[in-house]
C-alpha cells in the first residue's frame, strides 16, 4: 500500500491481537541496511547475546542463529522499501532460514518485490469511510465539510488522523477551519 495508508498500524494491531501466539515479537526498521542492522543489534542486546566479533556480518549471523534454535517468533520488518533486486537481497540476508519456526511480516510500498510472499494490498479509504473515520477520531459530528476535507487529504488514514487530532485538540477549529489552514499552509503541511 501507499505511504500513509496504515500498513504499520495494521502490523502493530496484528502483533497486539496475536501476542499470546508468539514467544518473541520483534520490530525491525527495514527502511535501509543501517536501520536494519541497528534493529538487529537492539534485538541481540535485549536477548543478552554477544556476537563473536563486532562486525556487521557477525551481528547478522548471531541474529539468524537465534531463530534457528527458537520457534514461536514473529519478526516485523517495517518500511521494507526494496524495489530493486540488489537491495531486496540485503533484506533477505536478514531473514531466518527456517521460516517454519516463526512468521515474518513485512510492510512495504513495493508491489511484487518479495518472492513467495503472500501479499495483502492495503487500499486507501473511500470518501464515506474516510469521513466516518475523521468524525470518530475528531469527536466532532458530521458537517458539509467533512467529506470535502477527507477528499482533500486523499482519504489517507495517517493524514486523517493528524487532522482529527488537530481538530480535537484545537479550540475553535472544525473541518472548515482546518481546510482553510490546509489551503494556507499546504506546502508546510
Amino acid at each position: 500500500g501507499m505511504g500513509g495508508v496504515g500498513k504499520t498500524q495494521l502490523a502493530l494491531q496484528y502483533a497486539h491481537i496475536n501476542l499470546a501466539e508468539y514467544e518473541v515479537i520483534w520490530w525491525l526498521n527495514a527502511e535501509n541496511r543501517l536501520s536494519l542492522q541497528n534493529s538487529v543489534s537492539a534485538f541481540l542486546r535485549a536477548q543478552k547475546l554477544q556476537p563473536k566479533d563486532a562486525d556487521a556480518d557477525s551481528i547478522r549471523l548471531t541474529f539468524l542463529d537465534y531463530f534457528q534454535h527458537h520457534s514461536g517468533w514473529l519478526l516485523i520488518y517495517d518500511n521494507a522499501e526494496y524495489g530493486e533486486i540488489n537491495t531486496y537481497t540485503v533484506l533477505k540476508d536478514f531473514f531466518p532460514k527456517d521460516a517454519t519456526r516463526g512468521h515474518i511480516l513485512l510492510t512495504t510500498r513495493c508491489r511484487n518485490a518479495f518472492e513467495g510472499a503472500v501479499q495483502i494490498e492495503v487500499p486507501i479509504f473511500d470518501v464515506e469511510a474516510a469521513a466516518e473515520f475523521l468524525q470518530h477520531r475528531s469527536g466532532r459530528g458530521d458537517s458539509p465539510h467533512t467529506a470535502k476535507l477527507a477528499e482533500r487529504l486523499g482519504c489517507l488514514p495517517l493524514a486523517l488522523e493528524y487532522a482529527a487530532a488537530y481538530i480535537r485538540e484545537t479550540p475553535g477549529v472544525d473541518y472548515a477551519a482546518y481546510s482553510k489552514k490546509l489551503e494556507q499552509y499546504s506546502v508546510k503541511v
